[in-house]
């Protein structure tokens, strides 16, 4: 899986410093085939999950997190924040 890249040092120097605010604007900088790939998945899936974003698992943002060195729960933070606000009942 995890290959060197700087790609990779650079999403997570963006994300620290508050650079990327979105979980999308990643993929503006490591192309989603090359993440797909050190994913072991197929381009055509992972393309489907970023078209829709909860199709992502908490293993995927593990194994993204693990990648680029960068906390799951942060990018599980840009994921949500790009979902659409549900609103609740009797709220």
């Amino acid at each position: 899986m995890a290959t060197e890249d700087t790609r990779f040092a650079a999403v997570q120097a963006l994300i620290e410093n508050g650079k990327i605010h979105s979980f999308r604007a990643i993929f503006d900088i490591i192309p989603k085939s090359f993440m797909a790939s050190e994913l072991s998945q197929n381009y055509r899936t992972f393309t489907a999950k970023l078209a829709n974003l909860r199709k992502f698992t908490i293993g995927d943002l593990d194994d993204m997190g693990k990648i680029m060195g960068v906390s799951p729960i942060r990018l599980s933070e840009l994921l949500m924040s790009e979902l659409p606000k549900r609103k609740v009942k009797g709220a």
